[in-house]
């Protein structure tokens, strides 16, 4: 009896660290694809993705289907869980609509600590080139 209680043990054990570690993995997949996508002048994890601006202190991660959002508060967080819209934006060049946990982030010209959502930053020194005309 002891013996079946142990392997079952050791069992469950070695699920459990299967499944931290998948884990474990995805996270730091998701975070290596979405935090090189941003302007050298942020960082991404001061960006409150539902206010769309920089913050002084770090956000809280937000992981919705596998990808992390970022959330200033227990409010944010919480829209950006529950409100599908919240984690969207549109590019201010292209006109379609970019998921804010893969967009290229970066500063908005017209708003100070602002933060705008494209789909790729050569989107952006298009709008920069459009906006200095």
């Amino acid at each position: 009896m002891k013996t079946t209680t142990l392997i079952s043990a050791i069992a469950l054990s070695l699920i459990c660290t299967t499944f931290v570690t998948a884990q474990t993995n995805t996270s730091n997949k998701d975070k290596v694809k979405t935090e090189t996508k941003q302007d050298s002048s942020i960082k991404r994890e001061y960006v409150s993705m539902y206010y769309n601006e920089i913050i002084d202190v770090p956000c809280t991660p937000v992981i919705v289907d596998g990808k992390t959002y970022n959330g200033c508060c227990k409010f944010t967080s919480e829209q950006l869980k529950t409100n599908k819209e919240t984690r969207y934006s549109t590019d201010p060049f292209s006109g379609k609509k970019v998921d804010k946990a893969t967009a290229y982030i970066a500063p908005d010209p017209n708003k100070d600590r602002g933060v705008l959502y494209f789909e790729s930053k050569e989107n952006y020194n298009k709008y920069l080139k459009k906006i200095k005309k």
